[in-house]
Formats: C-alpha cells, sequence, structure tokens
C-alpha cells in the first residue's frame, strides 16, 4: 500500500513506486510483502529487468596463477576475461552454470598478504553432491572442514563445509536444495 496523506494505493505483486528520483519495490518474483509508504505522489510499474542483479564479487589475491588454479581445481571457474593495467590486473572467473562471476584483483607490486580483518564473511557455491565434492577437494590437498548440518525448529535449512583459498578468503560449499540453489 502507498499513501499520499489520506490517499491510500493498494499495490499488487511485482508493482513498484517511483516517488521524485526514489524507487521502492513492493513486492518481487513470487514474494510480496505490502508496505505503507508516505508523502508519494506518482506510481510507475517496473518490470524484472529494471531491478538490480548480483554479477560480481570482487576479492584481492597475491598470487594470480596460485589463486586461478585453485578456484579452477575446486569449482571449475576458468578465466572469462583478463584485464592488465598499469599497476593491477583484474581476472573474472565463471562457469556455465551461473552468470556470476568471481573478480580477483592482483595489485602489482605487492609482496605481503592482505589482512582479511574481522568484516569479511564468505562466498558460497552450491553442489549436487555435497559429500562427493568435500571428497574430492580434500583429495586436491584444499584441507575442507567437516561437514555440517544448519538446522532450524527441528528442520535442517542447510548442509555445507568451507575451505579457504591461498589467501585465506572463506568459501562455503553447501549441498544445492532449498534456497540455495
Amino acid at each position: 500500500m502507498a499513501g499520499n496523506g489520506n490517499q491510500t494505493f493498494v499495490l499488487t505483486r511485482g508493482e513498484t513506486t517511483h516517488f521524485q528520483a526514489a524507487r521502492v519495490v513492493i513486492g518481487c518474483h513470487h514474494h510480496f510483502s505490502p508496505a505503507r509508504i508516505i508523502g508519494f505522489e506518482k506510481h510507475e510499474v517496473l518490470t524484472e529487468s529494471d531491478l538490480a542483479k548480483t554479477i560480481h564479487s570482487m576479492i584481492r589475491v597475491l598470487d594470480e596463477a596460485r589463486s586461478v588454479d585453485f578456484y579452477n581445481k575446486a569449482f571449475g571457474l576458468e578465466v572469462a576475461q583478463r584485464l592488465d593495467f598499469e599497476t593491477f590486473t583484474l581476472i573474472y572467473l565463471s562457469n556455465g552454470d551461473s552468470p556470476f562471476e568471481v573478480e580477483l584483483t592482483v595489485n602489482k607490486g605487492r609482496t605481503e598478504p592482505y589482512a582479511l580483518g574481522d568484516g569479511y564473511g564468505h562466498l558460497a557455491v552450491s553442489v549436487a553432491d555435497l559429500d562427493s565434492e568435500h571428497d574430492r577437494i580434500g583429495a586436491l590437498g584444499f584441507n575442507p572442514k567437516k561437514i555440517v548440518e544448519f538446522n532450524h525448529d527441528g528442520v535442517r535449512i542447510a548442509r555445507f563445509f568451507f575451505i579457504e583459498d591461498p589467501d585465506g578468503y572463506k568459501i562455503e560449499v553447501l549441498q544445492r536444495g532449498g534456497r540455495f540453489q
């Protein structure tokens, strides 16, 4: 619902509201959450192509060859594009299963490992057979952590394990299913 003073408008699934340069998504895909918005005057409907789409996540790495090799062997990611600049190189990694890419940034001349700090969480990938992937990644010497089952109110939400790339970034490997496709 959107309101302008005492006037109320009901917006249906997939509609959004555009008021003076501000967009508010009311519902998208198969989920609908009514919202109350006060003080706006104009409506427009956005299509799915108007919404933001995740395309890549960037991480800084120290050794390009070692990182490209790791992501290829562990997840089948191939170099989609490599852009070499004077002071840095960008390497975009992807596979045919997803349009999402991992962007590796190599800052030339850097010799010290990056301090990941306490703000970084993890990347996540999903696989069809978690147990087989755990065994395969372990055989490659990448030291996967133990498989964990994550439950909420007695319902399994996820099965997963973590590994770290050569620069210490954590990667969650999830059994495909539910919200983790």
